[in-house]
């Protein structure tokens, strides 16, 4: 919490370190679009706390990490509607 208050209060450290954890997701993205070529990727989980800073790095991000980025359309990464519950509220509604 007080990483993404530092980072939405423009602290330049607090930027930083959400740049360079948007640059690690990126790689990992990279890796299931070359698998699985999807539109769309959803993020959940415990970084729907700070989705308003990470998923617009996310986006300008991962064409550095996908190769031919330039000559085919990459998916729009977006944060889950359902926030940090998401995971949660889906395995309730398998049980």
């Amino acid at each position: 919490e007080s990483l993404a208050e530092a980072a939405r209060s423009g602290e330049a450290s607090a930027l930083a370190v959400i740049d360079n954890f948007a640059d690690q997701v990126c790689i990992g993205l990279a890796s299931i679009v070359y698998a699985l070529d999807p539109e769309l990727i959803v993020v959940g989980g415990g970084v729907a706390t700070v989705a308003d800073l990470l998923i617009p790095c996310l986006n300008s991000k991962l064409q550095n990490h996908v190769y031919g980025s330039n000559v085919r359309e990459l998916p729009r990464v977006v944060g889950a509607q359902l926030g940090e519950h998401a995971a949660a509220i889906g395995a309730a509604l398998l049980a």
